[in-house]
């Protein structure tokens, strides 16, 4: 999992992340990926 957040990091460019565990009221965990920035985004002519 720490691959795929680093991975991500460097596509998004400054978004930062971080992985973890999220445990739910039943029991179960699952895997967490939480990012926090400014998610680059193109639209119209831009380049």
């Amino acid at each position: 999992m720490a691959f795929a957040a680093e991975e991500l990091r460097k596509q998004l460019g400054r978004v930062r992340g971080a992985a973890g565990k999220r445990a739910f009221k039943d029991g179960s965990q699952k895997d967490l990926l939480n990012f926090s920035g400014t998610v680059p985004v193109k639209y119209g002519k831009s380049n």
